[in-house]
C-alpha cells in the first residue's frame, strides 16, 4: 500500500476518532452551547437533524435538573 493512501485512510480515522473523544468528554451543558453555535453559524441547519438533536439535549438538562432548583447532583441523592 502507498504511503499517501494509507495516510488518507488513516488520518480521517484518527482525526474522527479524536473529535468523538473530545465530544464525550464535553459537559452536556457545553455539548448545548457547542450546537447552539454552530446553528448561528448555520441558519440552513435549523430545521436538521442538528436542531432536534440541540432540543434532545437541552431536554436532558432541563430533566435533570427539574426539581432540584438547578442543581443537578441533589436530585440524585
Amino acid at each position: 500500500m502507498s504511503p499517501l493512501l494509507q495516510w488518507l485512510i488513516v488520518a480521517p480515522l484518527v482525526l474522527g476518532a479524536g473529535l468523538f473523544a473530545g465530544w464525550r468528554l464535553l459537559t452536556v451543558r457545553l455539548r448545548l452551547r457547542l450546537m447552539s453555535a454552530l446553528l448561528q453559524v448555520l441558519p440552513d441547519a435549523s430545521a436538521g437533524p442538528l436542531a432536534r438533536w440541540r432540543a434532545a439535549v437541552a431536554r436532558r438538562i432541563a430533566a435533570d435538573t427539574a426539581g432540584s432548583g438547578g442543581c443537578a447532583t441533589c436530585s440524585r441523592h
